[in-house]
């Protein structure tokens, strides 16, 4: 969703967007932003590098608001965050606290992050590299292997065992997805084993 400050939107602007992640169009780039603050003329808004700046309404200074999409993704610093979005009001637009969960996931299971600069900028500035190291494997958007944890976005499903390269569902809830982990194991080369 594209928008601006107007003296006329000011309050949904405000309501919208304060404390919201978005995007500041630029020319021919789009930059990522933080709006700290919205006033009847003025919109507050931080860079991901923690630089403050400020667009006057009615100056057609215009914004980008998108949800981020449910994915694992690997960050610049090799951190493994599984995204997704939960329903919430209509009116909250963006990447906020209000309407995203951010999980890291680690060797002892996920755990939540604050949705703040800092996590925001390591995502988007992430790596695009499927295997990052022997520790974290990213199958697909759904699926990684991390430190023997085999996870579908946030959650658990599965074991690798290191030494034989077997796979094995921890719940029988989670057996559906057994078929579509060994397509993507075999898509990806790797020598395991889905048992």
């Amino acid at each position: 969703m594209l928008d601006t400050l107007t003296v006329a939107n000011y309050r949904d602007f405000h309501q919208r967007y304060r404390g919201t992640f978005g995007w500041l169009l630029n020319k021919d780039k789009e930059i990522p932003v933080f709006i700290r603050d919205v006033s009847e003329t003025t919109v507050s808004f931080q860079g991901l590098s923690g630089e403050e700046y400020f667009a006057y309404a009615d100056k057609q200074v215009m914004f980008k608001f998108l949800p981020l999409k449910r994915r694992i993704t690997m960050g610049a610093d090799g951190t493994v965050y599984s995204i997704s979005r939960r329903p919430a009001r209509q009116w909250r637009r963006g990447v906020c606290a209000d309407n995203t969960f951010i999980y890291k996931l680690t060797h002892a299971g996920p755990t939540g992050c604050r949705i703040d600069v800092g996590t925001i900028a390591n995502i988007i500035n992430g790596s695009s590299e499927k295997v990052a190291n022997k520790q974290v494997v990213l199958l697909s958007d759904q699926f990684a292997i991390v430190h023997n944890l085999v996870y579908l976005y946030e959650y658990a499903i599965g074991r690798l065992d290191g030494t034989t390269g077997n796979i094995t569902i921890v719940d029988t809830k989670f057996d559906q997805f057994k078929q579509e982990l060994r397509d993507l194991i075999r898509d990806n080369k790797l020598n395991y084993k889905v048992v």
